[in-house]
């Protein structure tokens, strides 16, 4: 049976470096552009991101119950180099990520200030849009109903004009 090759040569083997010193993996890459790589890893063998198995490769294993985030300090999805990647909390890598907790406006330009900001299920919600597509909702809602009553309205004039006989007889009967 062939000796099994050490995991950090096959790793270096599909790495090149810019020149930003950035180790860009050459291997596989998933749909958001992070490296995969089979190693026996903390689940066993078999794949893991790349910039993962760099860091772990090279600094050891992450200590038992500590949220196991690595932020890439660079903010290249393909940089596997140790040095700049950091283990952080998940709050903390999403407050310095360019798309949420860089980014001081939404994408309809309200500022995003602790005031006008919420998390839903993990992610930053600008407020004022939450209120403005709500208000939005709640008018063509608020439309559509008011036509349907004065469709249904107009389209029977006879509850209309049996109110107005009712109205008409409670109008004449004198109070006492």
């Amino acid at each position: 049976m062939p000796e099994a090759r050490d995991p950090w040569e096959r790793l270096l083997e599909k790495v090149e470096e810019d020149e930003n010193g950035c180790w860009l993996y050459q291997g596989a890459l998933n749909e958001s552009g992070y490296g995969r790589f089979a190693y026996h890893g903390i689940h066993g063998y078999g794949t893991d991101y790349a910039h993962r198995a760099a860091f772990h490769l090279a600094n050891g294993w992450l200590p038992e119950g500590y949220e196991q985030t690595i932020d890439h300090l660079c903010r290249v999805h393909r940089c596997v180099n140790p040095d700049h990647l950091e283990v952080v909390s998940p709050k903390e890598q999403m407050a310095r990520s360019p798309f949420f907790g860089l980014r001081t406006t939404c994408i309809r330009g309200h500022a995003l200030t602790e005031d006008n900001v919420y998390l839903y299920h993990g992610h930053r919600r600008c407020r004022s849009c939450w209120r403005e597509e709500k208000r939005e909702t709640y008018q063509v809602n608020r439309d559509e109903m008011l036509a349907r009553k004065r469709a249904a309205y107009w389209s029977n004039p006879e509850p209309k004009r049996e109110y107005q006989r009712q109205y008409n007889a409670a109008k004449r009967k004198p109070r006492g």
